[in-house]
């Protein structure tokens, strides 16, 4: 706790630093070389969330500082103003707003329907990282099938995982037999792309045929995950401070 509070301190000065000299985030960090405060300012977040799960106090300050850095921020479709924006909607669970974290998700996938780890952070706060008082399987298992309807979803498979996982907590045992299948069959047609190198239009003539007998689930092209992403191991750490760092 004490180095969040060293942490915030330092993001006081770049900030003024930022104002008064009418600079961007990516400007000062250009000053600086080398992303240190674009990969500085995603630990940060990480670590404000991790403590607002101990101390509530910690989800206001994520969402101060998560609103201070997007304001700042040029490129308002940079990777780390999404995950901020993220960060802002979990944290009104964190503090027991789950209206207002309900309204933000909303409008947050509102404006980025694609994104199968947005729909999952969503479930999450209603299942695997729900408050005791705020648990509710049943709509987190909503959430998922909700986010499966969408044909463009990315990171189908890990949606399906995490449908996987509450099925089976709700007992649904027929219902995790099919989503396996359709998991296995993402895996399989992924491999198959992967081994057999092709042109982007016979890519996609492959996957408009290979679409799993499972009404409204459209096949995987990639399971990749990038740095700054949830990791898949459902540890709620970046890929890149998790698994990843395995592989570094």
């Amino acid at each position: 706790m004490a180095a969040i509070t060293i942490w915030g301190q330092l993001w006081e000065k770049m900030r003024t630093m930022i104002d008064e000299n009418k600079l961007s985030v990516e400007e000062l960090d250009h000053a600086f070389g080398q992303q240190r405060i674009y990969n500085w300012s995603s630990d940060f977040e990480m670590e404000l969330g991790n403590a607002s799960r101990e101390e509530s106090s910690f989800a206001q300050k994520r969402i101060h500082f998560c609103t201070e850095y997007i304001a700042r921020h040029r490129d308002q479709s940079d990777p780390n103003v999404e995950l901020m924006r993220w960060a802002i909607c979990e944290s009104y669970f964190d503090l027991g707003q789950p209206e207002e974290g309900e309204k933000a998700f909303r409008q947050q996938l509102t404006e980025s329907p694609f994104s199968g780890w947005g729909w999952i952070r969503w479930s999450d706060h209603y299942g695997v990282l729900a408050r005791e008082d705020q648990k509710n399987t049943v709509k987190a298992v909503q959430i998922l099938e909700q986010a499966l309807e969408i044909e463009e979803l990315k990171d189908r498979y890990y949606v399906l995982e995490r449908l996987e996982d509450l099925y089976a907590e709700l007992g649904l045992h027929e219902n995790v037999t099919a989503v396996k299948q359709v998991m296995m069959e993402l895996l399989t047609e992924d491999q198959d792309i992967k081994l057999k190198p092709q042109t982007q239009t016979q890519t996609q003539t492959q996957t408009q045929t290979l679409v799993p007998p499972t009404e409204n689930v459209v096949p995987l092209t990639s399971v990749k995950v990038g740095r700054n992403d949830p990791c898949p191991c459902g540890s709620n750490k970046k890929y890149k401070k998790c698994c990843g760092s395995i592989k570094e």
